[in-house]
Protein backbone atom coordinates (compact mmCIF):
# COMPACT_ATOMS: atom_id res chain seq x y z
CA UNK A 1 0.00 0.00 0.00
CA UNK A 2 1.10 3.36 -1.15
CA UNK A 3 1.74 6.36 1.76
CA UNK A 4 1.08 9.98 1.04
CA UNK A 5 3.51 12.18 2.50
CA UNK A 6 2.71 14.16 5.70
CA UNK A 7 3.21 17.31 3.89
CA UNK A 8 1.21 16.63 1.32
CA UNK A 9 -1.82 15.86 3.59
CA UNK A 10 -1.47 19.23 5.29
CA UNK A 11 -1.37 21.27 2.40
CA UNK A 12 -4.72 19.76 1.40
CA UNK A 13 -6.47 20.75 4.64
CA UNK A 14 -5.18 24.03 4.45
CA UNK A 15 -6.85 24.82 0.57
CA UNK A 16 -10.02 23.32 1.90
CA UNK A 17 -10.27 25.78 4.70
CA UNK A 18 -9.70 28.72 2.49
CA UNK A 19 -12.07 27.31 0.30
CA UNK A 20 -14.89 27.07 2.94
CA UNK A 21 -13.87 30.46 4.42
CA UNK A 22 -14.08 32.19 1.26
CA UNK A 23 -17.69 30.49 0.49
CA UNK A 24 -18.83 31.36 3.73
CA UNK A 25 -17.88 34.65 3.45
CA UNK A 26 -20.16 35.18 -0.25
CA UNK A 27 -22.97 33.99 1.71
CA UNK A 28 -22.84 36.12 4.17
CA UNK A 29 -22.37 38.63 1.69
CA UNK A 30 -25.25 37.74 0.18
CA UNK A 31 -27.10 37.55 2.69
CA UNK A 32 -26.48 41.02 3.62
CA UNK A 33 -27.43 42.27 0.38
CA UNK A 34 -30.39 40.55 0.93
CA UNK A 35 -32.21 41.92 3.88
CA UNK A 36 -30.88 45.25 2.60
CA UNK A 37 -32.92 44.56 -0.20
CA UNK A 38 -36.07 43.78 1.79
CA UNK A 39 -35.75 46.54 4.22
CA UNK A 40 -35.85 48.74 1.61
CA UNK A 41 -38.89 47.36 -0.40
CA UNK A 42 -40.59 47.22 2.79
CA UNK A 43 -39.61 51.13 3.19
CA UNK A 44 -40.90 51.65 -0.40
CA UNK A 45 -44.06 50.02 0.22
CA UNK A 46 -45.15 51.64 3.40
CA UNK A 47 -44.72 55.19 1.04
CA UNK A 48 -47.21 53.98 -1.43
CA UNK A 49 -50.87 55.11 -0.80
CA UNK A 50 -54.06 53.41 -2.18
CA UNK A 51 -55.49 55.18 -4.52
CA UNK A 52 -59.45 55.62 -4.46
CA UNK A 53 -62.26 57.15 -6.80
CA UNK A 54 -65.29 58.53 -5.21
CA UNK A 55 -68.88 59.56 -7.06
CA UNK A 56 -71.69 61.06 -5.35
CA UNK A 57 -74.84 58.49 -4.40
CA UNK A 58 -77.55 59.44 -6.60
CA UNK A 59 -80.87 57.83 -7.96
CA UNK A 60 -81.48 54.97 -10.96
CA UNK A 61 -84.41 53.13 -12.00
CA UNK A 62 -84.83 49.69 -11.17
CA UNK A 63 -86.50 48.64 -14.37
CA UNK A 64 -90.33 48.71 -15.48
CA UNK A 65 -93.04 49.66 -13.16
CA UNK A 66 -94.08 46.17 -10.69
CA UNK A 67 -97.14 44.95 -11.78
CA UNK A 68 -99.68 42.29 -11.34
CA UNK A 69 -102.53 40.15 -12.62
CA UNK A 70 -106.15 40.84 -12.53
CA UNK A 71 -109.58 39.48 -13.67
CA UNK A 72 -112.32 41.33 -15.09
CA UNK A 73 -115.66 40.79 -14.02
CA UNK A 74 -118.84 42.73 -14.21
CA UNK A 75 -119.27 45.57 -11.21
CA UNK A 76 -123.12 45.30 -10.83
CA UNK A 77 -125.22 42.40 -11.78
CA UNK A 78 -129.14 43.22 -11.30
CA UNK A 79 -132.09 40.72 -11.48
CA UNK A 80 -135.00 41.51 -14.21
CA UNK A 81 -138.16 41.27 -12.53
CA UNK A 82 -141.83 40.96 -13.88
CA UNK A 83 -143.68 44.07 -12.27
CA UNK A 84 -147.31 42.85 -13.30
CA UNK A 85 -148.60 39.11 -14.14
CA UNK A 86 -149.19 37.90 -17.48
CA UNK A 87 -148.60 35.64 -20.96
CA UNK A 88 -145.65 36.17 -22.71
CA UNK A 89 -146.71 37.28 -26.41
CA UNK A 90 -142.90 38.06 -27.69
CA UNK A 91 -139.44 37.49 -26.76
CA UNK A 92 -137.72 40.61 -28.02
CA UNK A 93 -133.85 39.83 -26.43
CA UNK A 94 -132.08 36.63 -25.55
CA UNK A 95 -128.74 35.28 -23.27
CA UNK A 96 -125.86 36.72 -24.30
CA UNK A 97 -127.59 39.94 -25.99
CA UNK A 98 -126.00 43.33 -25.35
CA UNK A 99 -128.62 45.85 -23.58
CA UNK A 100 -128.92 49.75 -22.75
CA UNK A 101 -130.95 50.12 -20.03
CA UNK A 102 -134.52 50.40 -20.75
CA UNK A 103 -134.47 48.13 -23.42
CA UNK A 104 -137.12 45.68 -23.95
CA UNK A 105 -136.50 42.20 -23.07
CA UNK A 106 -139.93 40.83 -24.01
CA UNK A 107 -143.88 41.78 -24.05
CA UNK A 108 -146.65 40.77 -21.94
CA UNK A 109 -150.57 40.52 -23.17
CA UNK A 110 -151.64 43.89 -22.74
CA UNK A 111 -155.04 44.45 -23.73
CA UNK A 112 -156.80 44.91 -20.75
CA UNK A 113 -154.25 47.51 -19.33
CA UNK A 114 -154.10 48.96 -23.51
CA UNK A 115 -158.22 49.41 -23.18
CA UNK A 116 -157.69 51.15 -19.76
CA UNK A 117 -155.66 53.55 -21.68
CA UNK A 118 -157.88 54.68 -24.45
CA UNK A 119 -160.88 54.83 -21.36
CA UNK A 120 -158.75 57.26 -19.80
CA UNK A 121 -157.96 59.42 -22.86
CA UNK A 122 -161.55 59.56 -23.47
CA UNK A 123 -162.32 60.74 -20.32
CA UNK A 124 -159.52 63.40 -20.61
CA UNK A 125 -160.72 64.54 -24.15
CA UNK A 126 -164.47 64.58 -22.76
CA UNK A 127 -163.29 66.82 -19.27
CA UNK A 128 -161.51 69.38 -21.93
CA UNK A 129 -164.65 69.58 -23.81
CA UNK A 130 -166.34 70.27 -21.06
CA UNK A 131 -163.99 72.97 -19.85
CA UNK A 132 -163.92 74.52 -23.15
CA UNK A 133 -168.07 74.53 -23.12
CA UNK A 134 -167.64 76.36 -19.39
CA UNK A 135 -164.92 78.35 -20.67
CA UNK A 136 -167.26 79.53 -23.53
CA UNK A 137 -170.17 80.19 -21.83
CA UNK A 138 -168.48 82.11 -18.92
CA UNK A 139 -167.26 84.30 -21.37
CA UNK A 140 -170.40 84.71 -22.63
CA UNK A 141 -172.34 85.64 -19.52
CA UNK A 142 -169.99 87.86 -18.29
CA UNK A 143 -169.90 89.46 -21.63
CA UNK A 144 -173.63 90.21 -21.38
CA UNK A 145 -173.51 91.28 -18.48
CA UNK A 146 -170.93 94.01 -18.61
CA UNK A 147 -172.61 95.43 -21.32
CA UNK A 148 -175.87 95.43 -19.40
CA UNK A 149 -173.83 97.56 -17.10
CA UNK A 150 -172.61 99.70 -19.30
CA UNK A 151 -175.92 100.49 -21.14
CA UNK A 152 -177.65 100.87 -17.21
CA UNK A 153 -174.88 103.39 -16.72
CA UNK A 154 -175.16 104.98 -19.87
CA UNK A 155 -179.47 105.18 -18.67
CA UNK A 156 -178.26 107.14 -15.40
CA UNK A 157 -176.36 109.63 -17.03
CA UNK A 158 -179.07 110.53 -19.35
CA UNK A 159 -182.19 110.83 -16.66
CA UNK A 160 -180.03 113.31 -14.49
CA UNK A 161 -182.57 115.42 -15.79
CA UNK A 162 -185.97 113.16 -15.85
CA UNK A 163 -187.65 112.13 -12.92
CA UNK A 164 -185.67 111.00 -9.40
CA UNK A 165 -188.17 107.80 -9.36
CA UNK A 166 -187.09 106.38 -12.21
CA UNK A 167 -183.06 107.53 -11.33
CA UNK A 168 -183.20 105.44 -7.83
CA UNK A 169 -184.30 102.30 -10.47
CA UNK A 170 -181.86 102.81 -12.81
CA UNK A 171 -179.16 102.94 -9.93
CA UNK A 172 -180.81 99.98 -8.15
CA UNK A 173 -180.73 97.81 -11.44
CA UNK A 174 -177.15 99.05 -11.78
CA UNK A 175 -175.93 97.69 -8.72
CA UNK A 176 -177.58 94.71 -8.98
CA UNK A 177 -175.59 93.89 -12.16
CA UNK A 178 -172.48 94.89 -10.73
CA UNK A 179 -172.94 92.46 -7.62
CA UNK A 180 -173.96 89.99 -9.93
CA UNK A 181 -170.61 90.48 -12.04
CA UNK A 182 -168.44 90.11 -8.68
CA UNK A 183 -170.33 86.71 -7.96
CA UNK A 184 -169.94 85.55 -11.38
CA UNK A 185 -166.04 86.70 -11.18
CA UNK A 186 -165.72 84.63 -7.64
CA UNK A 187 -167.85 81.27 -8.79
CA UNK A 188 -166.29 80.97 -12.00
CA UNK A 189 -167.67 77.46 -13.23
CA UNK A 190 -164.41 76.67 -15.42
CA UNK A 191 -162.02 75.87 -11.39
CA UNK A 192 -164.03 72.76 -11.19
CA UNK A 193 -163.72 71.76 -14.53
CA UNK A 194 -160.25 72.32 -14.71
CA UNK A 195 -160.27 69.60 -11.45
CA UNK A 196 -162.11 67.15 -13.76
CA UNK A 197 -158.84 67.68 -16.40
CA UNK A 198 -156.30 67.25 -14.03
CA UNK A 199 -157.96 64.65 -12.56
CA UNK A 200 -158.72 62.70 -16.16
CA UNK A 201 -154.61 63.63 -16.83
CA UNK A 202 -154.27 61.70 -13.21
CA UNK A 203 -155.91 58.53 -14.51
CA UNK A 204 -154.15 58.62 -17.81
CA UNK A 205 -150.73 58.63 -16.85
CA UNK A 206 -152.09 55.69 -14.49
CA UNK A 207 -153.09 53.65 -17.52
CA UNK A 208 -150.04 54.71 -19.35
CA UNK A 209 -147.28 53.61 -16.26
CA UNK A 210 -149.79 50.44 -15.93
CA UNK A 211 -149.42 49.41 -19.35
CA UNK A 212 -145.73 50.07 -19.44
CA UNK A 213 -145.81 47.28 -16.79
CA UNK A 214 -146.67 44.69 -19.27
CA UNK A 215 -143.11 44.99 -20.99
CA UNK A 216 -140.01 43.38 -18.90
CA UNK A 217 -137.43 45.96 -19.43
CA UNK A 218 -133.33 45.89 -18.34
CA UNK A 219 -133.04 47.98 -15.50
CA UNK A 220 -129.38 49.06 -16.79
CA UNK A 221 -127.15 48.22 -19.75
CA UNK A 222 -124.72 45.31 -19.75
CA UNK A 223 -124.90 41.61 -20.39
CA UNK A 224 -128.02 39.57 -20.68
CA UNK A 225 -127.89 35.94 -18.63
CA UNK A 226 -130.21 33.60 -17.35
CA UNK A 227 -132.88 34.57 -19.28
CA UNK A 228 -135.68 32.07 -18.53
CA UNK A 229 -138.67 33.27 -20.82
CA UNK A 230 -140.76 31.75 -23.76
CA UNK A 231 -143.56 32.89 -25.72
CA UNK A 232 -147.15 31.76 -24.41
CA UNK A 233 -145.47 31.43 -20.78
CA UNK A 234 -147.30 33.44 -17.75
CA UNK A 235 -145.45 35.42 -15.51
CA UNK A 236 -146.08 36.87 -11.95
CA UNK A 237 -145.52 39.98 -10.29
CA UNK A 238 -141.84 39.77 -8.92
CA UNK A 239 -140.98 36.64 -10.50
CA UNK A 240 -136.90 36.60 -11.36
CA UNK A 241 -136.75 35.86 -15.41
CA UNK A 242 -133.07 37.08 -15.48
CA UNK A 243 -130.17 38.75 -15.15
CA UNK A 244 -127.87 41.99 -16.49
CA UNK A 245 -124.38 42.30 -16.00
CA UNK A 246 -123.99 45.78 -15.85
CA UNK A 247 -120.60 46.25 -18.55
CA UNK A 248 -120.92 49.67 -18.26
CA UNK A 249 -118.32 49.58 -15.27
CA UNK A 250 -116.06 46.13 -14.49
CA UNK A 251 -114.67 45.25 -11.28
CA UNK A 252 -110.77 44.14 -12.17
CA UNK A 253 -110.15 41.41 -8.95
CA UNK A 254 -106.10 40.48 -8.20
CA UNK A 255 -104.94 38.28 -5.24
CA UNK A 256 -101.54 40.34 -4.35
CA UNK A 257 -98.58 39.48 -1.73
CA UNK A 258 -98.40 41.17 1.18
CA UNK A 259 -94.99 42.99 -0.18
CA UNK A 260 -97.32 43.93 -3.47
CA UNK A 261 -100.34 44.98 -1.63
CA UNK A 262 -98.16 47.65 0.21
CA UNK A 263 -97.23 49.13 -2.86
CA UNK A 264 -100.93 49.72 -3.93
CA UNK A 265 -102.13 50.75 -0.52
CA UNK A 266 -102.98 54.62 -0.20
CA UNK A 267 -103.15 55.28 -3.80
CA UNK A 268 -106.83 56.09 -5.44
CA UNK A 269 -106.50 54.64 -8.48
CA UNK A 270 -104.00 52.68 -10.80
CA UNK A 271 -102.98 52.11 -14.55
CA UNK A 272 -104.00 48.60 -15.96
CA UNK A 273 -103.98 47.70 -19.84
CA UNK A 274 -105.37 44.75 -21.28
CA UNK A 275 -102.61 41.82 -22.35
CA UNK A 276 -101.33 42.37 -26.01
CA UNK A 277 -102.21 45.81 -26.15
CA UNK A 278 -99.95 47.68 -23.24
CA UNK A 279 -99.74 50.75 -25.50
CA UNK A 280 -103.39 51.73 -24.48
CA UNK A 281 -103.28 52.37 -20.69
CA UNK A 282 -106.26 53.68 -18.83
CA UNK A 283 -106.71 54.15 -14.82
CA UNK A 284 -109.15 52.32 -12.73
CA UNK A 285 -110.24 54.01 -9.47
CA UNK A 286 -108.96 52.09 -6.07
CA UNK A 287 -112.39 50.34 -4.57
CA UNK A 288 -110.75 47.98 -1.79
CA UNK A 289 -107.68 46.55 -0.83
CA UNK A 290 -107.86 43.55 1.94
CA UNK A 291 -106.33 44.54 5.57
CA UNK A 292 -106.23 40.83 5.99
CA UNK A 293 -104.91 38.26 4.09
CA UNK A 294 -107.06 35.04 2.56
CA UNK A 295 -106.57 32.25 5.57
CA UNK A 296 -106.06 29.84 2.84
CA UNK A 297 -103.83 31.62 0.10
CA UNK A 298 -102.16 34.04 2.11
CA UNK A 299 -102.93 36.49 -0.61
CA UNK A 300 -104.34 40.19 0.07
CA UNK A 301 -107.49 41.09 -1.87
CA UNK A 302 -107.07 44.05 -4.26
CA UNK A 303 -110.34 45.37 -6.54
CA UNK A 304 -110.62 48.58 -9.08
CA UNK A 305 -113.79 49.53 -10.73
CA UNK A 306 -112.99 50.68 -14.60
CA UNK A 307 -114.81 52.79 -16.61
CA UNK A 308 -115.88 50.63 -19.77
CA UNK A 309 -118.17 52.25 -21.75
CA UNK A 310 -116.53 50.95 -25.08
CA UNK A 311 -117.44 47.44 -24.24
CA UNK A 312 -113.32 46.59 -24.28
CA UNK A 313 -113.27 44.39 -21.36
CA UNK A 314 -115.07 41.34 -21.56
CA UNK A 315 -116.13 39.16 -18.19
CA UNK A 316 -113.61 36.61 -17.16
CA UNK A 317 -110.61 38.33 -19.32
CA UNK A 318 -107.28 39.40 -17.15
CA UNK A 319 -105.19 42.67 -17.30
CA UNK A 320 -102.40 43.61 -16.29
CA UNK A 321 -102.26 45.94 -13.30
CA UNK A 322 -99.48 48.32 -12.92
CA UNK A 323 -98.83 48.72 -8.57
CA UNK A 324 -96.24 51.15 -9.11
CA UNK A 325 -95.15 53.77 -11.28
CA UNK A 326 -92.36 54.90 -13.70
CA UNK A 327 -91.59 57.25 -10.89
CA UNK A 328 -91.54 55.51 -8.22
CA UNK A 329 -89.13 53.09 -9.87
CA UNK A 330 -86.23 55.49 -9.94
CA UNK A 331 -84.81 55.15 -6.38
CA UNK A 332 -81.27 55.41 -4.28
CA UNK A 333 -78.66 53.09 -6.04
CA UNK A 334 -75.42 52.05 -6.14
CA UNK A 335 -72.77 50.33 -8.16
CA UNK A 336 -73.35 47.13 -6.33
CA UNK A 337 -68.79 46.93 -7.24
CA UNK A 338 -68.86 49.33 -4.07
CA UNK A 339 -70.34 47.39 -1.91
CA UNK A 340 -68.45 45.34 1.29
CA UNK A 341 -70.49 41.96 2.37
CA UNK A 342 -69.77 40.37 5.88
CA UNK A 343 -71.83 37.87 5.78
CA UNK A 344 -75.20 38.71 5.81
CA UNK A 345 -74.13 41.99 6.30
CA UNK A 346 -73.22 44.64 4.07
CA UNK A 347 -71.56 47.80 4.08
CA UNK A 348 -69.80 51.15 1.78
CA UNK A 349 -67.43 53.68 2.51
CA UNK A 350 -68.70 57.24 2.48
CA UNK A 351 -65.76 60.32 2.23
CA UNK A 352 -66.90 62.72 5.35
CA UNK A 353 -64.66 66.06 6.14
CA UNK A 354 -61.18 63.84 4.51
CA UNK A 355 -62.07 60.85 6.25
CA UNK A 356 -63.60 57.67 5.43
CA UNK A 357 -66.47 56.39 7.53
CA UNK A 358 -67.79 52.92 7.30
CA UNK A 359 -71.54 52.75 6.97
CA UNK A 360 -73.88 49.66 7.19
CA UNK A 361 -76.58 49.68 4.58
CA UNK A 362 -79.54 47.98 3.92
CA UNK A 363 -80.10 46.75 0.39
CA UNK A 364 -82.87 45.76 -2.05
CA UNK A 365 -83.61 45.23 -5.84
CA UNK A 366 -80.84 45.00 -8.20
CA UNK A 367 -80.66 46.43 -11.68
CA UNK A 368 -78.05 45.82 -14.12
CA UNK A 369 -74.40 47.13 -11.94
CA UNK A 370 -76.66 49.19 -9.39
CA UNK A 371 -78.40 48.07 -6.42
CA UNK A 372 -80.85 49.69 -4.49
CA UNK A 373 -80.46 51.63 -0.82
CA UNK A 374 -82.95 50.67 1.29
CA UNK A 375 -81.46 52.46 4.19
CA UNK A 376 -77.68 53.99 5.46
CA UNK A 377 -77.17 56.32 2.33
CA UNK A 378 -78.84 59.60 1.19
CA UNK A 379 -78.76 61.22 -2.54
CA UNK A 380 -75.51 63.29 -2.88
CA UNK A 381 -72.94 61.52 -0.45
CA UNK A 382 -69.55 61.15 -1.28
CA UNK A 383 -69.26 57.14 -1.86
CA UNK A 384 -66.49 55.50 -2.60
CA UNK A 385 -66.26 53.34 -5.61
CA UNK A 386 -62.84 52.30 -5.77
CA UNK A 387 -59.81 51.09 -3.50
CA UNK A 388 -62.81 51.20 -0.19
CA UNK A 389 -61.35 47.07 0.38
CA UNK A 390 -57.91 48.73 1.78
CA UNK A 391 -59.55 51.81 4.02
CA UNK A 392 -60.35 51.40 7.77
CA UNK A 393 -63.25 53.12 9.43
CA UNK A 394 -62.06 56.70 10.23
CA UNK A 395 -58.77 56.71 8.23
CA UNK A 396 -57.77 59.94 6.96
CA UNK A 397 -57.57 59.89 2.73
CA UNK A 398 -55.54 62.84 1.38
CA UNK A 399 -56.15 64.84 -1.83
CA UNK A 400 -53.65 62.75 -3.35
CA UNK A 401 -54.96 59.57 -3.07
CA UNK A 402 -58.17 60.50 -4.79
CA UNK A 403 -58.98 59.90 -8.54
CA UNK A 404 -61.81 61.39 -10.62
CA UNK A 405 -64.11 59.28 -11.56
CA UNK A 406 -65.08 58.98 -15.07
Amino acid sequence: MMKIAPHKTTKRLKLRTLSLLLALTVLAAGCSQAADKTEETAQSASTVKTMIKVEEVGKHSMGEPREGVAEVSASVKLDITAKTSGTIVSLIKKNGALVKKGDVIARLDARAAQLEKEKAVLALSSAKQSMAGAAAEFKANRLKMVNSIKQLEDQLKQQTRQDETVMEETKRNLDIARQQLAALDETSPVSSHESSVASAKLSLETAELALEQYNIVAPASGLLSDIKLQAGADVSPGTIVGSVHNTDKVSLKASLTAATADLARNKSDLIYYASGNESVQKKAQVVHIGALPDPTTRLYALELEADNGDGMLKAGSRVHIQLTTPEEEVVTAIPSLSIIREGDAAYVFVLSGGKAAKRTITLGRINDTFQEVLTGLKVGEQLVTSGQQSLKDGQAVEASQLEKQQ
